[in-house]
């Protein structure tokens, strides 16, 4: 980024260290915390959960997890904050209460897919009385420890989830810790950076399995995931599994298959630390017979266009409908999800190598990684994990009932 821009940011944008947070809810915030808010709607809320395993300590109590999330709370305001106002009104305030803290005996989640996981909902998270943020520690039958982290996705990022995984443990390991320095949202960064005049976002596009008139619906409307493990070079794998999906969707249709790539926004900003939601999108459109090639030149010529900022800075007009309504136009219902024009094939967010040597303190030496995606359509989530390549894809049941995720596995690595 030339010298100039980031002297535009810092003055129109200083970055405050620790500062309270105090400002109106963003576009891109608001649009995900409307998704589930509809009860005509199959959506859920959309969570960012993640989870930390290691072998089991009696060192590591309750009491010492405690400390560490009270101490990177205090530097990292996010983690308290609650909305307040309506519609384009909305605003965020971090006075909230601080994240929750529950302990569990037995822990039925293995991270291999949703199943055992309905614990989770048991305590709801509300954005308006909080708190926002819930850790889980537990153990498992296998004498495992297990830490999970979860939020709303209006509240935080991925990148956001492993700033505060980072701070948690370098509390652990007594180090100091870094904080976060951003009062503003992704939409107040955008405005600063001008960013380039929109494109239509709704492509005609197919879905990863598309349904015929002939498969009977599943019974139940959700959604399922499951964590895949495929065996092959890293060379390429965002370009590569992207072609791989765009295969699988072709072989029932010959629409384009548009990926969707999550892109993080702080790569604008250098020197910006933030637990929040600063993520946008960038799409990539495949026709029938377009390779890896294809696909990393386009994805290489919207970033260097910066396209994932018009794409953020079209949210910004939602903030004036209701919430429900939000949800009930973009989100899933008995009736449209086979008939309307998806938005996108599938989101691959590719988080590439988790870094387990992080997340390492007297007490928790942790081994192992996972993670929830976001459920509504076909989400993929591309990483590594102890030299294993992992995907974990969540698609609708009315998908899974044309292929099962036994058989998608082995189409795509075929297609790798």
């Amino acid at each position: 980024m030339p010298y100039e821009m980031v002297d535009h940011l810092q003055s129109a944008l200083p970055l405050v260290q620790a500062a309270p947070i105090e400002r109106p809810v963003s576009g891109s915030e608001y649009y995900h915390a409307s998704i589930g808010s509809c009860p005509l709607t199959l959506e859920r809320d959309r969570q960012i959960v993640f989870a930390l395993e290691a072998p089991a300590d009696a060192s590591m109590t309750p009491q010492r997890w405690r400390a560490a999330i009270d101490a990177v709370t205090a530097v990292n305001p996010a983690l308290r904050m609650r909305w307040v106002g309506v519609l384009g009104w909305s605003r965020w305030r971090s006075d909230g209460p601080s994240p929750a803290l529950r302990v569990m005996d037995h822990m039925p989640w293995d991270f291999k897919s949703n199943a055992g996981m309905e614990f989770l909902d048991e305590w709801p998270l509300n954005l308006r009385t909080g708190p926002v943020v819930e850790f889980i520690i537990g153990k498992r039958a296998d004498q495992r420890q297990v830490f999970i982290m979860r939020t709303h996705h209006a509240i935080m990022d991925g990148m956001g989830g492993f700033h505060v995984f980072d701070e948690l443990f370098r509390f652990l390991r007594g180090e100091a810790l870094v904080g976060s320095n951003a009062r503003f949202s992704d939409s107040d960064m955008i405005k600063a950076l001008n960013p380039p005049k929109p494109r239509p976002l709704r492509e005609p596009t197919c879905r990863v399995l598309e349904a015929s008139e002939v498969d009977p619906p599943p019974k139940d409307p959700g959604d399922d995931w499951v964590r895949m493990v495929f065996n092959t070079h890293s060379k390429q794998i965002l370009a590569r599994m992207a072609c791989a999906f765009a295969q699988l969707a072709h072989r029932r249709s010959s629409l384009p298959a548009v990926i969707a790539v999550p892109v993080d926004l702080r790569r604008h900003y250098p020197g910006l630390v933030a637990v929040t939601n600063f993520s946008s999108m960038l799409i990539v459109k495949l026709w029938p017979g377009e390779g890896p090639e294809v696909f990393q030149s386009r994805l290489k010529a919207l970033l260097n266009e910066r396209m994932e900022l018009a794409v953020a800075s079209g949210f910004d007009a939602i903030r004036w409908f209701p919430q429900w309504l939000v949800d009930l136009l973009l989100g899933r219902t008995w009736r449209n999800f086979m008939k309307r024009r998806p938005m996108e094939t599938v989101v691959i967010s590719n988080l590439g190598v988790v870094p387990l040597d992080r997340f390492q303190a007297p007490g928790f030496q942790c081994d192992d990684f996972g993670l929830a995606p976001l459920p509504g359509n076909g989400f993929a989530t591309l990483h590594q994990v102890n030299g294993q390549l992992r995907i974990v894809l969540n698609l609708p049941r009315i998908q899974t009932h044309v292929m099962s995720f036994d058989e998608v596995q082995e189409a795509l690595q075929a297609l790798l």
